[in-house]
This record gives C-alpha cells, sequence and structure tokens, in this order.
C-alpha cells in the first residue's frame, strides 16, 4: 500500500478520534471507558456533525470537517476541565495495563490481516460505497442522492457506516476502498473493551478471559476484516447494555446519557440496530424482574436519573427518526418490512423447524471457515447454555432479571425476522443468520455473567443465609 495512502488513512483516523474526545463522558480515572467512548462515539459524532455542517449548507470537505472535529474537541475539553481534572497522569496499574496491552496487540493483528487481504465481501463494494461515493462528490449528507445510485442495494440503511465512507473518501481525495478498513479494527477495540467492563461490573472471575472468549470467535474475527457493519452494531449494542447496568447499579444520570448515546448509534448503522435499541433500552430503564433502587448511594443523583428516563428515549428518537422518516418519504424502503404482508401465518408456522435446525446449528455446531471443528460462533453460546443450566439448579430466579431477559427477547426477534421473511427462507438463513447472533454476543456475554459472576454467587449466598435463619430477605 502507497505512504501515501496511509497517510491520508492517518488523517481520516485521527479526526474521527477528535470527534470522539468530545463526547468523552467517564470520569477522568476510568480510563478504559474513555478509550472506548472514543473509539465508539467518534464515527457517531462524525456522523451527526456532518448532518449539521449539510444544514446549514456548508460543504464537506477536509477543512470544514476537521475544523469542526477541532472545535467540538476543544469544547468537550473545556467544559471537562470545568468538572475537574480531565487528565489523571498517574501510571496505569495491572488493572488497566493487561488489557490495554492485550486489546492493543489483538487490534494491531486484525488491522495486519484486514488490510493484507482482499475485500472478499460485497456490503462494502454494493450497499456502503455506493452512496458514500455520491456524498463525497457533492460534499453533501443529503438522502435525495441516493436516487442517483446506480444498482441501488439497502438504500433505507441508516447513515452511519455510510458517512463514514464518505469522510474517508473526503480525507483521501478518492476512493480506495483499503482506507474504509480502518473502520473494522476501529470497533473491535471498543468492542473489547466494552465486553470487558460488562464482565468486571458483575465480578466476572478472569474477565479478561471471558472478554476474550466472545472476541477471538472466528464470527468475529471476519466481521471485523471483512467491511461488515454488524462489527459496529455489536460494538454499540455492547456499550449500551454496559452502561445501563452501570445506571441500574448507581443511578447516575452520566451512564444513562452514555447508553442512550451508544443504542442511538446502534440505530444509526442497521435497521436491526434500532430495533434491538428500542428493546435494549425498554428492558433497562423498566422495573421487569428487578427492585427498584429507592435509595440510591449518596451523590449517585438517583432520583434524577429515573427523571432522565424520558430524555434518554427522547434523545433515542431524536437523534434517528429525522433520517429514517426522510428516506421513508423519498420511498425508500425496508424490503423486509414490505413483504411480511407476502407471508401467512400458516407459512410462517410451517417454517419453524427448518428456523429451529439452522439456529441449533449455528448456535452450536456450525463449522468455522479457518478450523472445521471449531464452531463459527465460538464458545459463548455453550458457555450460555451451561449458565442457563446452573440457574435452574439454582432455582431460576435469576432468569425472572431483565439481565437473563435480553438474550432470550433479541434471539426471539430475530427466530420471528426468518419465519416472516419473504426471501428463500434458507437462503436468508445462510446470508444473515451468522452476522445476527453476532449481535447477540453482548447479549450472550451478559447472560453468563450475570449468573456465573461472584456478585450472582455471592448474591445467592445471602439468600440462603437468609432463608436458613428464617429472614425471607431483599
Amino acid at each position: 500500500m502507497p505512504m501515501a495512502t496511509i497517510l491520508e488513512g492517518c488523517l481520516a483516523l485521527v479526526v474521527i478520534l477528535l470527534f470522539g474526545s468530545a463526547v468523552i463522558l467517564s470520569q477522568s480515572r476510568d480510563r478504559l471507558r474513555r478509550v472506548s467512548e472514543c473509539l465508539l462515539l467518534g464515527p457517531f459524532a462524525l456522523l451527526l456533525s456532518m448532518e449539521v455542517l449539510t444544514l446549514c449548507g456548508i460543504a464537506l470537505t477536509r477543512t470544514s470537517v476537521a475544523c469542526s472535529a477541532a472545535a467540538l474537541a476543544v469544547a468537550g475539553l473545556v467544559l471537562r476541565r470545568r468538572r475537574g481534572p480531565d487528565v489523571d497522569w498517574t501510571v496505569p496499574t495491572i488493572h488497566d495495563r493487561a488489557p490495554l496491552l492485550v486489546g492493543g496487540f489483538l487490534t494491531l493483528l486484525v488491522a495486519l490481516f484486514s488490510f493484507d487481504q482482499p475485500i472478499l465481501v460485497s456490503d462494502p463494494v454494493t450497499i456502503y460505497a455506493p452512496p458514500a461515493v455520491l456524498y463525497a462528490e457533492h460534499g453533501r449528507l443529503d438522502p435525495r442522492l441516493l436516487a442517483r445510485v446506480v444498482d441501488p442495494q439497502h438504500l433505507d440503511y441508516p447513515p452511519l457506516f455510510t458517512a463514514s465512507y464518505a469522510w474517508v473518501f473526503i480525507a483521501s481525495g478518492g476512493y480506495d476502498g483499503w482506507l474504509v478498513k480502518l473502520l473494522g479494527p476501529l470497533y473491535f477495540a471498543g468492542l473489547l473493551l466494552e465486553m470487558l467492563a460488562l464482565c468486571r461490573q458483575h465480578g466476572a472471575r478472569a474477565p479478561l478471559l471471558w472478554t476474550l472468549i466472545p472476541a477471538l470467535a472466528p464470527i468475529t474475527l471476519k466481521a471485523s476484516t471483512s467491511g461488515f457493519a454488524d462489527i459496529a452494531v455489536t460494538a454499540y449494542l455492547a456499550g449500551g447494555l454496559s452502561s445501563l447496568c452501570a445506571w441500574k447499579r448507581t443511578g447516575g444520570r452520566r451512564d444513562l446519557l452514555r447508553s442512550a448515546l451508544m443504542l442511538a448509534a446502534a440505530a444509526a448503522t442497521k435497521n436491526e440496530g434500532a430495533a434491538l435499541a428500542v428493546l435494549f433500552l425498554f428492558l433497562g430503564t423498566s422495573t421487569i424482574g428487578r427492585r427498584a433502587n429507592p435509595s440510591p448511594p449518596e451523590g449517585s443523583r438517583g432520583g434524577r436519573a429515573r427523571l432522565g428516563v424520558p430524555g434518554a428515549w427522547g434523545l433515542l428518537l431524536l437523534l434517528n427518526v429525522p433520517w429514517y422518516w426522510a428516506v421513508r418519504a423519498l420511498g425508500f424502503e425496508n424490503d423486509l418490512v414490505e413483504g411480511v404482508s407476502e407471508v401467512g401465518i400458516r407459512e410462517a408456522l410451517s417454517r419453524v423447524p427448518v428456523v429451529a435446525r439452522f439456529f441449533f446449528d449455528q448456535l452450536f455446531l456450525h463449522p468455522s471457515d479457518l478450523c472445521r471443528w471449531f464452531p463459527m460462533q465460538g464458545l459463548l453460546y455453550p458457555l450460555a447454555a451451561f449458565s442457563l443450566f446452573v440457574a435452574l439448579i439454582k432455582g431460576g430466579r435469576t432468569l425472572l432479571k431483565w439481565k437473563a431477559l435480553v438474550l432470550p427477547a433479541q434471539l426471539l426477534l430475530f427466530f420471528a425476522v426468518f419465519l416472516f421473511t419473504y426471501q428463500d427462507v434458507r437462503w436468508h438463513l445462510d446470508t444473515s443468520l451468522p452476522r445476527l447472533l453476532l449481535q447477540c454476543f453482548p447479549a450472550a456475554l451478559l447472560f453468563c455473567v450475570s449468573i456465573l459472576g461472584a456478585d450472582s454467587i455471592a448474591a445467592d449466598a445471602v439468600g440462603r443465609h437468609s432463608r436458613e435463619s428464617g429472614n425471607p430477605g431483599p
């Protein structure tokens, strides 16, 4: 790859990280969450900035986008300094150093492998690149340009990935397909950090090892190196779940805001991301399967945080509904939704055995492309099945909590999609199911650590002690 291309890619990446630095929400000592926010919310802030520039009539150029990134980064720095020292210069402890070293090494390997292989899948070339080229050429993020796409495919998709491609094309001054592979390693690193946070929140023993189980699954590595947007959806869902768990525990408003932003970014990436964002935020902010926390820890602002739930819903809708409405108003409908009416209930029920068999095969048996004896989805789903067995032995109370409901709700949603698809069901399962199950990884990991983590074990011990002493417990 020419040195000029590498430098152009670095410029594009630096601007994305500048945008990410503007929306860091975590406290200064929470290094890993800050890094994750910078990596994951950077592309989302880039998208919002490009939309604002377009609405203001300012052409999207290297200068305009880079200046907006710099201005937002400075504004974010000033606001954080008002809250206190923004940077913690102490040497990272082994608690943070090991994940950073392991995560950095794995991300480097993913990046090298991604740039070493040609583009082997059609999504980057046929779905995201054509609209991105038009946006870059015309200097605006205008959905009306979608009508000019030759051989259009999935023009109803949300704009985050397309906008990122457009920025890469603007920054490089050309249409080098290799540069768009920058996004995969970025999202892979963010996914690692968010899943690590999820494990630590639940007292999982060896949280780094738990994190590596889904991160090193063949489907994760394939999506990270092939240009699929599913790795981005997975990373944003992991960020949304980890932030919801933190909010449930402390009642902190910042955690709720962080969750809303992560889920809004998932909704801006793919259509199923929008459905899952609504599902996750509903389960997380409702009282299903949890006790209310009437007296959160002092200083956590729990009362105001509960009042902020409508604000979280409003933010999710505000950042996504305008684009979805504009695209639908222009006549670009989701082909899957259009075709649902063609499938009757009887036909859908006749598909249940086929869909169930495909699900079971993909969850536990389907071999990867690289190693025939290792499943494509890795070992996370067998561990989830073991966690279910453990929960049933304990009496099943854990399964009534919202954390345990996220995975079955997500799987049922995807199961219903294939029952009512208007396309050939076997072809649709072959092409889409592996990547949809990748998007279930955060929910599956949460399911496992919420049952097998130290916090769950300690809660079970307290419950047993309360029952033995005649106290019904909390």
